[in-house]
């Protein structure tokens, strides 16, 4: 029996042979120095150490850095579990700047960041008209530029990034929507 989507699309392929026919050199020095910062482990240390500082310090932050690091916990876990039940192959190396192994569908790197921003707009409490709209502007466009990157570098194709982006988006929003029920709102 054939798993749905193991194949990439037409478009797929399309969108990776123009993207490799036009790939400049700053643009290629800014993806991959955006794929070692979210695979450097010394950074991502640094971020999981400073959100803990943070959640002990600002206590209105912590169910916000919970939903998020719950999300994001998720988010990773189910992706790896579909990527081997999917198990489409990455792109051709010829297309490719970088080389990964595993599978492709959906993107891990996709619905981890997906699932962290989605959690953490939805379970924030602001008290500014404005913040809302400040955090969802910030989240879209860290998806936009992860998502960007990873097709861009020949990562993954276009439909892996956005199947990464609907299941860390729905991890996020219902983690999001958990905390947010539970956790009571400040008195001004």
């Amino acid at each position: 029996m054939a798993v749905p989507f193991a194949s990439p699309t037409a478009a797929d392929r399309d969108i990776l042979r123009w993207l490799a026919a036009h790939r400049g050199a700053g643009w290629t020095t800014l993806a991959k120095a955006l794929m070692d910062l979210g695979l450097s482990v010394v950074f991502l240390g640094l971020a999981l150490l400073a959100a803990l500082l943070t959640a002990l310090v600002v206590r209105r932050l912590r169910p916000v850095i919970a939903a998020a690091g719950g999300a994001a916990v998720v988010s990773v876990v189910a992706s790896q579990a579909l990527k081997h039940l999917i198990a489409r192959p990455r792109p051709d190396a010829a297309l490719a700047l970088v080389h990964a192994g595993g599978y492709s569908m959906p993107s891990t790197d996709a619905a981890l960041v997906a699932g962290l921003t989605a959690a953490a707009v939805l379970a924030a409490r602001c008290t500014d008209r404005r913040c809302p709209r400040t955090l969802a502007a910030g989240a879209a466009a860290l998806n936009l530029l992860t998502g960007s990157a990873l097709v861009y570098l020949g990562v993954h194709w276009t439909t892996d990034v956005l199947a990464g982006w609907l299941l860390g988006g729905a991890v996020g929003t219902t983690v999001g929507a958990l905390v947010r029920r539970r956790t009571p709102t400040a008195r001004p």
